[in-house]
């Protein structure tokens, strides 16, 4: 079976000048990171600010281009589909909609916009798509007249994934898309994305930082830190059963309605990680409670664990317990 979108290998290094005469420094955002996604799928990609999540999604939008590694969409390397080709197949949706939407349009101009850049229909067929599309996501009529700045926040995410899907993507990437908002609008947008994948069949790649919102959304996931896959398997048994210690930690963090014991001892030692000076061999063990001597000397490549078609990056995985 092809996949909808494959990622072979990516690797991709800034060069930072730290201060101002100081020497220009490599910082690899990503290290050898793959994946893919089906059709009609949901992977969520989850971790600490800095691992990486956003690098990957603007290669995998086509924004940036990978140091190494390769992108393919449909079977076929992301760089030889025209760009208006690729963008007709991958859309974005992003963490701030106000700043991803022009001022000066109406919010009819802004959904239809996908259609005329593309040459999709009639005129008066654009305005019955984007009237449709306006419906789906929960925009009254008449905020179709209104201007991005004349709408609440919640609003705004709307339009902005009106537009993503306007023109039927086969995949939408959203980056961080409710973390600008309100706890109870984001409950909303998470399940308005939720009923359009099942109505579009459209496949998300969903990238946050909050693991319940994962957890909510994702049919797999994906952990990273420091710009490496350290866990990856279907959420449902990640969430019952972590294999690696970072996501185990992440996973205890998520605080319920029912937490009342304060905030929880997550048994992280050392301080938050430097992407500028990674740690040898394992890249979490200076804070893993779990470490061993050989953790420091070698990095553990990221192998099968189970039956359950999932991988773990880890000398020492947890599979005894939950």
């Amino acid at each position: 079976m092809t996949m909808l979108l494959e990622a072979r290998d990516l690797t991709h290094v800034y060069t930072i000048r730290q201060g101002l005469l100081g020497r220009p420094a490599p910082l690899r955002a990503l290290n050898n990171v793959s994946l893919s996604i089906k059709r009609g799928e949901i992977l969520g990609i989850v971790g600490e600010s800095g691992c990486g999540k956003s690098t990957l999604a603007r290669i995998l939008l086509g924004l940036e281009a990978p140091t190494s590694g390769t992108v393919l969409l449909e079977g076929r390397p992301v760089g030889d589909y025209p760009r208006r080709e690729r963008a007709l197949a991958v859309q974005p949706v992003f963490q701030d909609p106000y700043g991803s939407l022009n001022p000066s349009m109406s919010v009819e101009e802004l959904i239809a916009l996908p259609l005329h850049v593309h040459g999709i229909g009639s005129r008066s067929e654009r305005r019955r798509r984007t009237a449709t599309m306006a419906d789906q996501v929960g925009l009254p009529r008449r905020a179709l007249a209104a201007r991005p700045g004349e709408l609440s926040g919640g609003q705004r995410q709307r339009v902005a994934i009106a537009r993503a899907l306007v023109a039927g993507p086969r995949l939408v990437i959203c980056d961080e898309p409710t973390s600008a908002l309100d706890v109870s609008v984001q409950a909303q947008i998470l399940n308005l994305l939720l009923d359009l994948r099942a109505e579009h069949d459209v496949a998300m790649l969903f990238i946050s930082h909050n693991l319940s919102v994962i957890e909510h959304m994702a049919d797999r996931m994906m952990v990273m830190y420091l710009g490496r896959v350290v866990e990856t398997g279907p959420t449902r048994a990640i969430f019952a059963r972590p294999h690696h210690p970072y996501t185990t930690v992440l996973r205890d963090a998520v605080f319920s309605p029912q937490d009342d014991g304060g905030v929880p001892d997550l048994g992280l030692r050392g301080n938050f990680p430097n992407a500028m000076d990674v740690p040898s061999g394992c890249v979490f063990h200076p804070r893993c409670g779990f470490a061993h001597q050989n953790c420091s000397e070698v990095e553990p490549m990221l192998k099968t664990h189970g039956g359950d078609d999932r991988a773990c990056a880890c000398h020492y995985p947890l599979t005894a317990g939950p």
